[in-house]
């Protein structure tokens, strides 16, 4: 008895259940007039799998599972919909629509089978579990006829599959989150005509400003490439043909029928929505800044974040906050530049702000306050959401054509001008002209009379002819002499020429090798370039060795001697400039040259300071020698002012030192990129001019590693060239010296060389040049 009451009350409560749904489809149908077009929101059953007999009203669904026919698969549980299955609602119709026809509009994902009591009402694609068979297709709400019966109990079965709907949610996430559809249905004729006039409207507002957008982007992109100095066009170009790619893929978003091409059209919208407040705001840093602020890149970062998470179900929040900043940016540097009273920045702005106003207005107003939903349709907020865009491409445009009708009017200006010259010019000719015949009447009236007083002269310049050929027979004589004595005097200089060039092979074979030095140096290069085939400019190097005490004790009187002495090899290097240059310079490198090796290699004399005041001893001595005299006495000759100008250089790389003294030259080192100058003393090798006792101060430096040293003569500071032939000055030498001393010595070098002769051009050579260098 218990067991019969239970089922009577499910029976009942079935029974109740069932009734509430027929109540509500039927609700729904009965306003069918206040409100035409409704969405089937009953409780749908569904059964997965595929069975003919399903759509056969009469079947028992009540097993089936409740279950949203869109099929949201981020919430769906895992195995409910595998790829196929049937969809049923129980609909009670009321009594004025039993026989009538309605529209039936669907939208899905997948394909679908529409039985109406049990008779196929219509096919949408081929609905397989076959991927290779099924073919899927979104009507995108086209109206199909639906007869209804004449019963009041009705059923709407659906027979659905998305065979790869689990697939692509499994790989793309929140682009294939929905895999079902939804259904309304609506009065015929009706329905017709707003599918009609909404595919005409999306047409005309999606079609229409893709194809304006597109105009403008093409207009300013040929603008960029015939006046490629006003970047902004290009910009602006790359924003808007952007912005019209974008609108064009919302227009086959709405009319594409193939439903997974619809995934790649959202992905690529996605995608070109972050690049288009990009492209805007380089646009507007081109227009108002004279480079990109650094904080920019900001924005790149938070675009590239955007592609990254793009498959994430949270991705679209952070687009907005992506285009939310690109918006207060693009805000702010509009504000900026009209506080700046940039020229245009306040169209700029007007169209920044509409976007602002237009672009979220109608949004606002239809879901924030609902009482305005009829007043706001979609098509209004379209139409608000261009109205929003156009003021920014709008104002953009009239800047940029501002832009251009102003650069024109310069143009303009700049020809009215060239034209009024051109007819200055040819005024001012045409005068020249008529003063130039003026001219030429009176010359023929002059020459006239210039030619009856030459007819006069002519007789006595025939007279005078006979005394000039005379006259010329003589200068022929003399001229025959001259030849003579050119041939000899060629003669002559050949001889002097090739005298002096072999005195040249004499003094380079007296003097330093490069070689030697090169190879006594890790990194090193010498740059001789004498004025003349000689040179009054040497360099002077030998190694030796050293004697240090590595021991001392104390003798019987308590005196410190040595006990032990070592030996260090050091190396010696000379950088000299002798009084003049060419032939008497040379002499002068032999004469030092040779008291150089008297001084170091045969007295074994090695601190730089000693060996200048023993070279100027010498120098001095030599140079007052001049004969004997009649009475066989050696007669002294005048003052001597004649010398040479050194730089001297002692390396002892067993204690890491360097060691150095100056006749007047510098010695210039660089380390870690600072060049250090230590200058030399203010006395030069030779002259007797000076009343003070000459001091050579001698510096010690303790070397590094990567440490560079330069020795010179004034040659290179002392050049005249240069745009004003001026001289290069040392100043100049020291920071050129500075920015080449990271390259290798041998490229030095050449740069040294290359800059000479840049700095010279076609001036003379003014002294001998010499620079040396070297790395520790």
């Amino acid at each position: 008895m218990r067991k019969n009451i239970g089922v009577i009350l499910l029976l009942i409560l079935w029974g109740t259940v069932q009734q509430s749904i027929a109540q509500q489809i039927t609700q729904q149908l009965r306003d069918f007039k206040a409100n035409p077009k409704q969405e089937l929101q009953g409780n749908w059953v569904y059964q997965k799998g595929d069975d003919p007999a399903w759509a056969n009203p009469a079947h028992d669904d009540s097993k089936w599972q409740r279950l949203n026919p869109r099929l949201w698969l981020d919430s769906l549980d895992k195995g409910a919909f595998e790829g196929i299955g049937w969809f049923r609602l129980h609909l009670e119709v009321p009594q004025d629509l039993r026989g009538q026809t309605v529209a039936l509009q669907m939208f899905q994902r997948g394909a679908s089978e529409v039985y109406l009591n049990g008779q196929l009402a219509h096919q949408y694609g081929v609905v397989s579990t076959d991927g290779s068979k099924e073919k899927k297709y979104n009507p995108f709400g086209e109206p199909v006829k639906l007869s209804l019966g004449k019963e009041k109990h009705q059923v709407l079965a659906i027979r659905y599959s998305s065979s790869n709907a689990i697939w692509l949610h499994t790989y793309l996430n929140r682009w294939a989150r929905t895999a079902g559809f939804h259904a309304y249905l609506a009065p015929m004729d009706q329905s017709i005509k707003t599918v009609v006039d909404n595919r005409v409207f999306d047409a005309l507002i999606n079609v229409g400003r893709s194809g304006v957008l597109v105009a403008l982007g093409l207009l300013h992109l040929f603008i960029f490439f015939y006046y490629p100095i006003q970047r902004a066009n290009l910009y602006y170009a790359l924003a808007t043909l952007d912005l019209a790619i974008t609108f064009y893929i919302n227009y086959l978003h709405q009319h594409t029928h193939a439903v997974d091409n619809v995934i790649w059209l959202n992905i690529a919208s996605y995608t070109l929505t972050i690049t288009i407040p990009l492209f805007f705001l380089k646009f507007l840093y081109t227009l108002f800044y004279d480079k990109v602020p650094r904080y920019a890149t900001i924005f790149m970062v938070t675009g590239i974040i955007n592609v990254l998470v793009m498959f994430f179900s949270w991705s679209g929040t952070f687009l907005l906050l992506h285009q939310g900043l690109c918006v207060l940016e693009a805000v702010r540097c509009g504000v900026m530049a009209v506080r700046k009273k940039r020229k245009g920045a306040t169209i700029i702005l007007a169209g920044i702000i509409g976007l602002i106003i237009f672009v979220p207005l109608g949004f606002i107003a239809r879901f924030v306050f609902p009482g305005l939903q009829e007043l706001f349709s979609a098509h209004t907020i379209a139409l608000l959401g261009n109205l929003g865009i156009m003021s920014v491409t709008g104002t953009v445009s009239i800047y940029l054509a501002r832009d251009f009708a102003h650069t024109s009017n310069r143009l303009q200006k700049k020809l009215e001008e060239v034209q009024d010259l051109s007819e200055k010019n040819l005024a001012q000719e045409k005068e020249k002209q008529d003063i130039l015949e003026q001219q030429k009447d009176k010359l023929e009236e002059q020459v006239k009379l210039r030619t009856h007083e030459l007819e006069e002269q002519s007789e006595l310049v025939r007279e005078q002819n006979a005394e000039l050929t005379n006259i010329n027979e003589e200068i022929a004589a003399q001229r025959d002499i001259l030849q003579v004595k050119t041939q000899e005097l060629s003669v002559a200089y050949k001889h002097i020429t090739d005298s002096v060039q072999y005195a040249q092979r004499i003094q380079n074979a007296i003097l330093g090798s490069e070689s030697e030095i090169l190879d006594n140096f890790a990194d090193a290069f010498v740059f001789l370039k004498p004025k003349d085939i000689v040179s009054g400019d040497f360099y002077w190097y030998t190694t030796t060795r050293k004697r240090t005490a590595s021991m001392l004790d104390e003798d019987n009187q308590g005196t410190v001697v040595p006990t032990a002495v070592s030996l260090s090899t050091i190396k010696i290097l000379i950088a000299a400039d002798c009084t003049g240059h060419g032939v008497p310079g040379a002499f002068m490198t032999v004469m030092g040259s040779n008291l150089l090796d008297e001084i170091v290699n045969t007295g074994h004399t090695t601190m730089p300071d000693q060996i200048l005041k023993e070279l100027d001893r010498r120098v001095i001595k030599n140079l007052h020698i001049g004969g004997n005299n009649s009475n066989g006495q050696a007669k002294r000759t005048n003052r001597v002012n004649d010398g040479m100008d050194m730089s001297i250089i002692m390396l002892d790389e067993t204690e890491n030192k360097l060691y150095f003294a100056g006749a007047k030259n510098p010695l210039y080192f660089v380390r870690n990129g600072v060049l250090q100058n230590i200058k030399g003393s203010v006395f030069p090798i030779g002259s007797e001019q000076y009343k003070k006792k000459k001091e050579f101060s001698l510096h010690t430096i303790d070397v590094q590693k990567g440490d560079i040293f330069y020795m010179f003569s004034d040659g290179f500071q002392d050049q005249f060239g240069g745009p004003e032939g001026k001289k290069y000055m040392r100043k100049n030498f020291r920071e050129f010296l500075l920015n080449i001393s990271y390259l290798p010595m041998q490229e030095q070098k050449q740069r040294i060389e290359n800059e000479f002769n840049n700095w010279r051009d076609t001036q003379s050579q003014t002294d001998d040049v010499l620079v040396m260098g070297f790395r520790i």
